[in-house]
Protein backbone atom coordinates (compact mmCIF):
# COMPACT_ATOMS: atom_id res chain seq x y z
CA UNK A 1 0.00 0.00 0.00
CA UNK A 2 0.89 3.93 -0.83
CA UNK A 3 -0.77 6.54 1.11
CA UNK A 4 -3.96 4.08 1.12
CA UNK A 5 -3.97 2.86 -2.19
CA UNK A 6 -3.46 -0.34 -3.23
CA UNK A 7 -0.84 -0.85 -5.79
CA UNK A 8 -1.71 -3.12 -9.04
CA UNK A 9 -0.85 -6.88 -9.20
CA UNK A 10 1.62 -5.72 -12.15
CA UNK A 11 3.24 -3.21 -9.86
CA UNK A 12 3.46 -5.42 -7.08
CA UNK A 13 5.42 -7.70 -9.08
CA UNK A 14 7.66 -5.46 -10.34
CA UNK A 15 8.98 -4.02 -7.41
CA UNK A 16 9.17 -7.54 -6.26
CA UNK A 17 11.49 -8.06 -8.66
CA UNK A 18 13.51 -5.34 -8.09
CA UNK A 19 13.91 -6.26 -4.94
CA UNK A 20 14.53 -9.56 -5.44
CA UNK A 21 17.69 -8.57 -7.45
CA UNK A 22 18.74 -6.13 -4.97
CA UNK A 23 18.76 -8.54 -1.92
CA UNK A 24 20.42 -11.28 -4.33
CA UNK A 25 22.81 -8.45 -4.89
CA UNK A 26 22.14 -9.08 -9.03
CA UNK A 27 22.18 -6.35 -11.37
CA UNK A 28 18.83 -6.34 -13.37
CA UNK A 29 20.33 -4.67 -16.25
CA UNK A 30 22.71 -7.45 -16.92
CA UNK A 31 20.10 -10.06 -16.96
CA UNK A 32 18.52 -7.88 -19.66
CA UNK A 33 21.24 -7.38 -21.90
CA UNK A 34 21.69 -11.22 -21.87
CA UNK A 35 18.61 -10.80 -24.46
CA UNK A 36 20.50 -8.36 -26.59
CA UNK A 37 19.27 -9.27 -29.99
CA UNK A 38 16.79 -11.83 -29.74
CA UNK A 39 13.42 -11.99 -30.72
CA UNK A 40 10.36 -14.24 -29.77
CA UNK A 41 9.98 -16.90 -32.46
CA UNK A 42 8.32 -15.81 -35.86
CA UNK A 43 7.99 -12.26 -34.36
CA UNK A 44 10.14 -8.84 -35.03
CA UNK A 45 9.46 -8.41 -31.36
CA UNK A 46 12.75 -7.63 -29.29
CA UNK A 47 13.27 -10.02 -26.12
CA UNK A 48 15.14 -7.27 -24.58
CA UNK A 49 13.03 -4.08 -25.43
CA UNK A 50 9.87 -5.98 -24.61
CA UNK A 51 11.19 -7.39 -20.98
CA UNK A 52 12.43 -4.13 -20.21
CA UNK A 53 9.33 -2.25 -21.27
CA UNK A 54 7.38 -4.74 -18.64
CA UNK A 55 9.94 -3.97 -15.85
CA UNK A 56 9.61 -0.14 -16.92
CA UNK A 57 5.74 -0.80 -16.26
CA UNK A 58 5.51 1.23 -20.00
CA UNK A 59 4.03 -1.45 -22.01
CA UNK A 60 3.33 -0.58 -25.81
CA UNK A 61 0.89 -1.59 -27.88
CA UNK A 62 3.03 -4.07 -29.78
CA UNK A 63 3.45 -5.54 -26.45
CA UNK A 64 0.03 -5.84 -25.34
CA UNK A 65 -1.07 -7.08 -28.79
CA UNK A 66 1.60 -9.71 -28.28
CA UNK A 67 0.47 -11.19 -25.35
CA UNK A 68 -3.07 -10.80 -25.95
CA UNK A 69 -2.35 -13.20 -28.81
CA UNK A 70 -0.31 -15.83 -26.57
CA UNK A 71 -1.63 -15.67 -23.24
CA UNK A 72 -5.38 -16.14 -23.73
CA UNK A 73 -5.33 -19.68 -22.50
CA UNK A 74 -7.61 -20.05 -19.36
CA UNK A 75 -6.84 -22.70 -17.80
CA UNK A 76 -3.33 -21.40 -17.13
CA UNK A 77 -4.45 -18.23 -16.54
CA UNK A 78 -7.40 -18.64 -14.31
CA UNK A 79 -9.01 -15.42 -13.34
CA UNK A 80 -6.22 -13.25 -15.16
CA UNK A 81 -6.29 -11.47 -17.96
CA UNK A 82 -4.15 -12.48 -20.50
CA UNK A 83 -1.87 -9.52 -20.98
CA UNK A 84 -1.91 -9.93 -16.76
CA UNK A 85 -0.76 -13.72 -17.59
CA UNK A 86 1.97 -12.80 -19.57
CA UNK A 87 3.45 -10.30 -17.68
CA UNK A 88 3.38 -12.77 -14.35
CA UNK A 89 5.03 -14.71 -16.64
CA UNK A 90 8.19 -12.47 -17.55
CA UNK A 91 8.32 -11.29 -14.60
CA UNK A 92 8.84 -14.52 -13.49
CA UNK A 93 11.12 -15.66 -16.08
CA UNK A 94 13.38 -12.67 -15.10
CA UNK A 95 13.50 -13.92 -11.43
CA UNK A 96 14.14 -17.65 -12.29
CA UNK A 97 17.31 -15.92 -14.09
CA UNK A 98 18.00 -13.66 -11.15
CA UNK A 99 18.45 -16.70 -8.89
CA UNK A 100 20.05 -19.22 -11.63
CA UNK A 101 23.11 -16.72 -11.87
CA UNK A 102 22.84 -16.07 -7.85
CA UNK A 103 23.67 -19.73 -8.27
CA UNK A 104 26.32 -19.70 -10.44
CA UNK A 105 27.87 -17.09 -8.56
CA UNK A 106 27.97 -19.67 -5.72
CA UNK A 107 29.43 -21.78 -7.66
CA UNK A 108 26.86 -24.85 -8.05
CA UNK A 109 26.80 -26.21 -11.97
CA UNK A 110 22.27 -25.29 -12.61
CA UNK A 111 21.38 -25.15 -15.69
CA UNK A 112 17.11 -23.80 -16.99
CA UNK A 113 15.26 -27.06 -17.61
CA UNK A 114 11.60 -25.77 -18.00
CA UNK A 115 9.75 -26.31 -21.21
CA UNK A 116 9.85 -22.47 -21.54
CA UNK A 117 13.73 -22.45 -20.35
CA UNK A 118 14.02 -20.38 -23.65
CA UNK A 119 11.89 -17.15 -22.72
CA UNK A 120 9.11 -18.48 -25.65
CA UNK A 121 5.09 -18.05 -24.92
CA UNK A 122 4.34 -21.48 -25.50
CA UNK A 123 1.40 -23.03 -27.15
CA UNK A 124 -0.83 -24.53 -24.47
CA UNK A 125 -0.10 -28.35 -25.44
CA UNK A 126 3.90 -26.77 -24.38
CA UNK A 127 3.29 -26.20 -21.72
CA UNK A 128 4.24 -28.33 -18.57
CA UNK A 129 5.56 -29.47 -15.12
CA UNK A 130 9.00 -29.35 -15.55
CA UNK A 131 11.09 -28.57 -13.01
CA UNK A 132 13.17 -24.81 -13.50
CA UNK A 133 16.76 -26.13 -12.91
CA UNK A 134 18.70 -29.09 -13.03
CA UNK A 135 21.65 -28.39 -10.69
CA UNK A 136 24.58 -31.02 -10.86
CA UNK A 137 26.22 -31.97 -7.43
CA UNK A 138 28.84 -34.70 -6.47
CA UNK A 139 27.99 -36.67 -9.51
CA UNK A 140 24.07 -36.15 -9.08
CA UNK A 141 21.18 -34.27 -10.81
CA UNK A 142 18.57 -32.40 -8.58
CA UNK A 143 15.90 -30.86 -9.97
CA UNK A 144 15.19 -27.22 -8.94
CA UNK A 145 11.55 -25.71 -8.24
CA UNK A 146 11.39 -21.92 -7.96
CA UNK A 147 8.47 -20.83 -6.22
CA UNK A 148 7.83 -16.81 -5.36
CA UNK A 149 5.42 -14.94 -2.95
CA UNK A 150 5.11 -11.66 -4.50
CA UNK A 151 2.16 -10.89 -2.42
CA UNK A 152 3.29 -11.51 1.00
CA UNK A 153 0.81 -14.60 0.72
CA UNK A 154 2.74 -16.75 2.70
CA UNK A 155 4.11 -14.05 5.86
CA UNK A 156 -0.03 -13.47 5.51
CA UNK A 157 -1.74 -17.06 5.18
CA UNK A 158 1.38 -19.05 6.59
CA UNK A 159 0.54 -21.54 4.02
CA UNK A 160 2.63 -22.45 0.92
CA UNK A 161 0.38 -23.45 -2.27
CA UNK A 162 1.45 -25.84 -5.21
CA UNK A 163 -0.44 -26.98 -7.94
CA UNK A 164 -1.26 -30.50 -7.69
CA UNK A 165 0.15 -31.63 -11.17
CA UNK A 166 3.63 -30.17 -9.71
CA UNK A 167 3.56 -31.10 -6.35
CA UNK A 168 3.02 -34.86 -7.94
CA UNK A 169 5.95 -34.42 -10.21
CA UNK A 170 8.25 -32.91 -7.89
CA UNK A 171 7.26 -35.61 -4.61
CA UNK A 172 7.57 -39.10 -7.72
CA UNK A 173 10.71 -39.75 -6.00
CA UNK A 174 12.14 -40.56 -9.85
CA UNK A 175 14.47 -37.59 -9.16
CA UNK A 176 15.78 -35.90 -6.10
CA UNK A 177 13.80 -32.24 -6.11
CA UNK A 178 14.57 -29.25 -4.36
CA UNK A 179 12.13 -26.56 -3.61
CA UNK A 180 13.02 -23.06 -3.19
CA UNK A 181 11.35 -20.31 -2.39
CA UNK A 182 11.64 -16.26 -1.99
CA UNK A 183 8.75 -13.61 -0.41
CA UNK A 184 11.15 -10.73 -1.90
CA UNK A 185 8.92 -7.82 0.12
CA UNK A 186 9.47 -10.09 3.60
CA UNK A 187 13.06 -10.42 2.68
CA UNK A 188 13.00 -13.79 3.17
CA UNK A 189 13.30 -17.40 1.81
CA UNK A 190 13.24 -21.21 2.24
CA UNK A 191 14.84 -24.07 0.59
CA UNK A 192 13.82 -27.96 1.68
CA UNK A 193 14.34 -31.18 0.36
CA UNK A 194 10.45 -32.42 -1.14
CA UNK A 195 11.35 -35.48 0.40
CA UNK A 196 11.49 -34.24 3.54
CA UNK A 197 8.51 -31.32 3.26
CA UNK A 198 5.81 -33.89 1.20
CA UNK A 199 4.73 -35.44 3.72
CA UNK A 200 3.23 -32.16 5.42
CA UNK A 201 1.28 -31.23 2.43
CA UNK A 202 -2.49 -32.42 1.65
CA UNK A 203 -4.77 -31.60 -0.98
CA UNK A 204 -7.69 -29.07 -1.20
CA UNK A 205 -9.56 -27.39 -3.82
CA UNK A 206 -8.21 -23.27 -4.33
CA UNK A 207 -10.57 -20.70 -4.69
CA UNK A 208 -7.67 -18.34 -5.65
CA UNK A 209 -7.43 -20.85 -8.75
CA UNK A 210 -10.33 -21.24 -9.69
CA UNK A 211 -11.43 -24.43 -7.46
CA UNK A 212 -8.02 -26.20 -8.86
CA UNK A 213 -6.61 -29.19 -6.82
CA UNK A 214 -3.77 -27.72 -4.88
CA UNK A 215 -1.21 -29.10 -2.51
CA UNK A 216 -0.98 -27.07 0.42
CA UNK A 217 1.91 -26.72 3.05
CA UNK A 218 0.53 -24.91 6.41
CA UNK A 219 3.29 -22.70 8.91
CA UNK A 220 5.18 -22.29 5.75
CA UNK A 221 7.26 -20.02 8.19
CA UNK A 222 8.75 -22.94 9.96
CA UNK A 223 11.12 -22.92 6.93
CA UNK A 224 11.50 -19.42 6.43
CA UNK A 225 15.40 -17.71 6.40
CA UNK A 226 16.25 -14.39 5.82
CA UNK A 227 17.34 -13.68 2.26
CA UNK A 228 20.87 -12.49 3.74
CA UNK A 229 21.59 -16.13 4.37
CA UNK A 230 21.17 -17.49 0.46
CA UNK A 231 25.23 -18.28 0.86
CA UNK A 232 26.43 -21.58 -0.34
CA UNK A 233 27.35 -23.05 3.21
CA UNK A 234 23.58 -23.15 4.06
CA UNK A 235 22.35 -24.02 0.96
CA UNK A 236 24.61 -27.16 1.27
CA UNK A 237 22.85 -28.42 4.10
CA UNK A 238 19.55 -29.29 1.90
CA UNK A 239 21.40 -29.97 -1.25
CA UNK A 240 21.29 -33.75 -1.58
Amino acid sequence: MTHGVALSRNEIRRRGLLSLCSQLEISLEVLLDKYTGKRFSNTLLMKKDFFTDIVNHKLTKENIDFLEQHCSYSFHKDSRASVDYGIDLAIGWLAEDAVLQKLSELSFFVDSSGNDANREYLTQDQIGTQADFILKLDGKDLEVELVISWNNYWQKSNRLDLRDSKFKRLSNGKINSILIGFEPMTSNFFISSVEVMKKHFYWRENPAWGNKGVYTLDAIHKFMKPISMFKREYLLNFLK
